[in-house]
């Protein structure tokens, strides 16, 4: 067994001041004292900067500073620069950890592992109730060409791998720069293992840009498909068939917490949006979290 590693915990953060408390609060509270905590503010124009103020008072693990609007990936490509952990993990603004235990079991399983390059584990959807939409972890790798099928904010990834085989982030892409990233990652990683553990809780609110700009998102998923040889017929299809199980999934759960009526309002609420998708120009680096 080796040493204990330190973990990187990076953010990028633009305009993240709604939910970036509870992030900073779910990695100050791990019971883990090895990692450092990066943010860099991506030129926010709301209160993201007096939120890290603050918090970095309580937390001397928290490093941060601001400068000018840049993009997500460009952000999280400092971000990589920056880390001295000899593990990273990338976690936007608006997600968080899914218990206080988190770090301190991906360094075990990277202290046990040698040789391990990757390691991730599962990411239910918080909006506010939890939800476990994710499919089963061992289509993760076969499917990831065709389809973004784990979130970043669940994948921890040794620093020396990242360096060695020089994967960042390609900055070109507004929205899904980390599907390319993951899908690079998962090629060049030689070991991978996954964890049937829920390690970090994925946001599920209105302001996600995949929300705010389909059409962008749909030509950057063209693009993705065919620089791996993918085709794009069959990500659409595989996108609907995750929507339809993510959406049973979370219809089950709704009805268990709040009771069948509240089905027809997320019915009425899907049709509206449908109808008349919500407006609004997406900014680059929105709440550090793009590619959603």
């Amino acid at each position: 067994m080796t040493k204990t590693p330190l973990i990187s915990v990076l953010t990028p953060a633009y305009n993240a001041g709604k939910y970036l408390a509870e992030l900073l609060d779910s990695v100050a509270s791990q019971d883990f004292e090895r990692y450092e905590h990066l943010v860099i503010d991506d030129g926010s124009t709301d209160n993201t900067r007096e939120i890290l103020a603050s918090r970095a008072n309580a937390n001397p693990r928290l490093r941060w500073y601001s400068r000018p609007n840049r993009g997500q990936y460009e952000t999280q490509n400092e971000l990589l620069r920056l880390a001295q952990g000899e593990v990273i993990c990338i976690i936007c603004a608006d997600d968080m950890y899914a218990g206080p235990g988190v770090l301190s079991l991906v360094a075990k399983q990277f202290a046990r592992v040698a040789d391990l390059d990757v390691l991730f584990g599962r990411t239910p959807r918080y909006c506010p109730y939890i939800f476990d939409p994710d499919l089963p972890r061992w289509l993760a790798r076969p499917l990831m060409p065709h389809l973004l099928c784990i979130q970043h904010c669940s994948l921890f990834v040794r620093r020396e791998f990242l360096s060695r085989n020089n994967l960042y982030f390609d900055n070109s892409y507004r929205m899904r720069g980390d599907w390319d990233w993951i899908i690079r990652v998962f090629r060049a990683a030689g070991r991978i293992q996954s964890i049937r553990v829920s390690l970090a809780l994925w946001r599920h609110h209105p302001e996600q840009t995949s929300v705010v700009a389909v059409d962008a998102g749909q030509k950057e998923s063209r693009r993705v498909c065919a620089a791996y040889g993918s085709s794009f017929f069959l990500h659409r299809l595989l996108r609907a068939g995750a929507f339809v199980y993510s959406q049973a999934i979370h219809v089950a759960t709704l009805v268990g917490v709040t009771g069948p009526g509240s089905v027809g309002r997320k019915l009425l609420k899907f049709l509206r949006l449908k109808i008349a998708p919500p407006c609004g120009r997406a900014q680059s680096g929105d709440l550090g979290a793009t590619n959603r």
